[in-house]
């Protein structure tokens, strides 16, 4: 008998937040960069130049999108503090793609620490035109826009929280930001003011780059054939779809060109499959 489709579509399911003593939990970790980030702004941080460009082109987007609530989005530096967040997250993915931090889960199966891969903790079509600026939980997936990360960390028949070793963070952290001091490791998630966030329009996090929503956003721009033409594809398709976003005041729905695509994909099947019955 086949799955439901929305049965299948289910999110996995996520082991408790339950780390051995010598780790630290991933948004811990993210937490205690964030707030180093934000005592030293102008400390120059290990990013190339392209990095810097995008980072800077994220800024961009968020400023933008803090033009429909100015006074809040730069009330008491949130501005500021949005795009620390970006750089603390993406200083951390790239120090795990470098080998300096080790990123492991508990695994279940055998009751030991396992590694996880180093890549794909920043990818060329995750982030290719907004880094997200908070890392909102320990879970990852490869095919998640806001918490990407290398597959492995799905053991035991759920999601197994992601956490760095204490002692390898805590010497990575002290070289970056030359702190000598032991970490309190155990941090509370930075927040934004909460006039920000109350009054700041967000969506739920992850559906704009959900292909779900790609394609009810295709279905708007192309209701007869309820997919694009054949002939249309590449960047102007992912153009026009971003443009369509924006249109239905949707402005932090950045879908990647690969979920685009992967929605187109699914569409041209399911059309040729009509066509063929």
């Amino acid at each position: 008998m086949a799955k439901n489709s929305k049965d299948s579509e289910k999110e996995p399911a996520k082991a408790p937040n339950l780390i051995p003593p010598g780790g630290i939990l991933l948004t811990d970790a993210y937490g205690l960069v964030v707030n180093a980030i934000n005592e030293d702004p102008e400390r120059k941080l290990p990013f190339d130049e392209e990095w810097k460009k995008i980072l800077k082109e994220s800024k961009e987007i968020e400023d933008n999108e803090g033009k429909h609530n100015p006074d809040v989005y730069r009330k008491d530096g949130f501005d500021k503090h949005w795009f620390n967040c970006m750089r603390a997250n993406l200083l951390i993915r790239l120090a795990i793609e470098a080998c300096e931090l080790d990123a492991c889960i508990d695994d279940p199966e055998t009751g030991k620490i396992r590694k996880l891969p180093t890549e794909d903790w920043t990818g060329e079509w995750y982030w290719e035109r907004r880094i997200p600026a908070r890392i909102w939980n320990n879970y990852i997936s490869p095919d998640n826009y806001e918490l990407p990360g290398p597959k492995g960390s799905f053991r035991g028949g759920a999601l197994q929280p992601v956490f760095l070793l204490k002692d390898n963070f805590q010497n990575w952290f002290s070289k970056i930001f030359s702190k000598t001091e032991q970490l309190t490791l155990r941090v509370e998630q930075p927040e934004a003011p909460k006039e920000a966030l109350e009054k700041k329009t967000f969506y739920p996090r992850g559906y704009a780059r959900t292909k779900e929503a790609v394609k009810q956003v295709i279905f708007r721009i192309w209701p007869e054939t309820k997919c694009p033409p054949a002939d249309f594809k590449g960047m102007p398709l992912v153009d026009r779809v971003h443009k369509e976003f924006e249109e239905m005041e949707m402005p932090r729905a950045w879908a990647c060109r690969r979920t685009i695509e992967r929605a187109v994909s699914d569409l041209r099947k399911t059309s040729a499959t009509k066509s063929d019955k």
